[in-house]
């Protein structure tokens, strides 16, 4: 059980009150493929905690393929963590909802060090968008339920450590960590304990902002179309002239912002589009397109190996009966065809629609 205000969108409600309340119409949300891929990933990777390799082209418990990318990011994670503390912990915020309702969440790991009066909180994140040890609210919530349940809440002398493993970020370091005392950290407590009750209150304020890009409301918030339809106006209005170089700053600033706002509306417009799609409508200028996974045996590796043998090509890639995959076969020069392997359906996706299609299936010119 986590709360719709738990530490998983703590970051989110700090930055606007109104989330919470003007996604439940939209809730839940139906997975993605990013965010199935990043459940397989943090599987992948807690299973490398526990001491489990796994092998490329297994199936998480989603269903989703793990990828070399995954196990180079969970051996990261393994590595990183090392050994002892605590992994996949539910915990439970010290305070409450208004309602007198829990709070909940799930931490990926922690590390207590009593002697040392440390806490290091550990969190695993497989998406490419930045993620920032500093002030991470989520973090800071884990830890602050964490110090609670071990009794250390009223301490004057621990520190703690929030570390962050995102090894799909490339601009940056992998891992990266910010420290704060146990003062400030009852600081940021009382800011996350507001803003929870804010945002569950009468009226909570919206801003837009890094949240609006995973808002389910995006889509339907007022705030965010005003804001993005003054941002289509002033780019309407931006005449080529020579600045300065502050003026430069300030408008890339703009730009910027603007770009990210448009972006966070362009999804929950692209979401919209495609309910509506597949409630039988259509929306001019759009079309659904179905999309396609890696290439998959769809017989046993030890069935492939016996077929790659006919072939005089080795596609066994250990002692064990593991074989490489469909596409590395083809490359070693294997003759793949249907009855060996097919690519199966990863769903549909929103693209433009040129008329292309249309004039393929009808053999219509365009004029």
């Amino acid at each position: 059980m986590h709360s719709e205000v738990g530490p998983s969108i703590k970051d989110a409600i700090i930055q606007c009150r109104g989330i919470v309340q003007m996604s439940r119409p939209f809730m839940p949300q139906p997975p993605t493929e990013a965010t199935l891929e990043g459940d397989a990933a943090d599987w992948c990777a807690h299973q490398y905690y526990k001491g489990r390799n796994i092998l490329p082209g297994t199936l998480a418990p989603n269903g989703v393929e793990i990828t070399e990318e995954m196990i180079r990011g969970a051996v990261l994670w393994r590595d990183t963590v090392g050994v002892g503390g605590v992994a996949q912990m539910m915990l439970l915020m010290p305070w409450t909802t208004p309602d007198g309702q829990p709070i909940m969440g799930t931490a990926d790991h922690y590390l207590w060090k009593p002697k040392a009066r440390r806490l290091v909180v550990n969190d695993y994140k497989f998406g490419h968008r930045y993620v920032d040890a500093f002030e991470n609210w989520q973090c800071m919530d884990y830890a602050i339920a964490i110090l609670h349940m071990l009794g250390e809440a009223d301490a004057d002398d621990i520190t703690v450590c929030i570390r962050i493993v995102q090894p799909r970020y490339y601009n940056a370091d992998p891992i990266r960590t910010w420290e704060v005392g146990i003062g400030k950290l009852r600081e940021y407590a009382t800011q996350s304990e507001r803003a929870s009750n804010e945002s569950l209150g009468p009226n909570p304020e919206c801003r837009t902002g890094n949240a609006c890009l995973d808002c389910p409301a995006s889509h339907a918030c007022a705030t965010l179309r005003t804001a993005t339809g003054n941002i289509v106006e002033y780019v309407g209005r931006v005449q080529n002239l020579t600045m300065e170089p502050d003026q430069i700053g300030r408008e890339l600033q703009i730009i910027e912002d603007a770009a990210l706002l448009l972006e966070a509306r362009a999804n929950g417009l692209r979401a919209q589009a495609e309910s509506l799609f597949f409630g039988g409508k259509r929306i001019s200028g759009w079309m659904m397109e179905r999309t396609w996974g890696r290439l998959k045996w769809k017989c046993t590796p030890r069935q492939a190996a016996a077929a790659a043998d006919a072939q005089q090509i080795n596609i066994v890639v250990s002692t064990e009966p593991e074989v490489c995959t469909p596409t590395q076969a083809r490359q070693r020069g294997m003759i793949v065809n249907d009855e060996l392997a097919h690519r199966p359906s990863k769903g549909w996706k929103l693209v433009r629609d040129d008329g292309t299609e249309t004039r393929k299936i009808f053999g219509v010119n365009k004029v």
